[in-house]
């Protein structure tokens, strides 16, 4: 099943047809969103807040990873 992921805000959340679901929490607001992709259940994503920090989360995983920080917020 095709997982769903819900984001803007600093509480991102995803949740699939088998009733499966997460959220992570971030410091700082959403503003951009990648999905690069993945195996099933273990698709992987960027996201870049506000604040200038870009996480990456992998579906399946609890907590997200702090890739790289910008000076500056990350924009669409």
């Amino acid at each position: 099943c095709i997982p769903t992921v819900i984001s803007k805000t600093a509480r991102p959340g995803s949740t699939s047809a088998s009733g499966i679901s997460m959220e992570w929490t971030l410091p700082s607001p959403i503003s951009y969103v990648r999905v690069v992709g993945g195996p099933p259940s273990e698709e992987v994503l960027y996201a870049g807040t506000q604040s200038g920090t870009v996480y990456t989360i992998q579906l399946g995983r609890r907590f997200p990873v702090k890739s790289v920080v910008h000076s500056s917020g990350i924009n669409e």
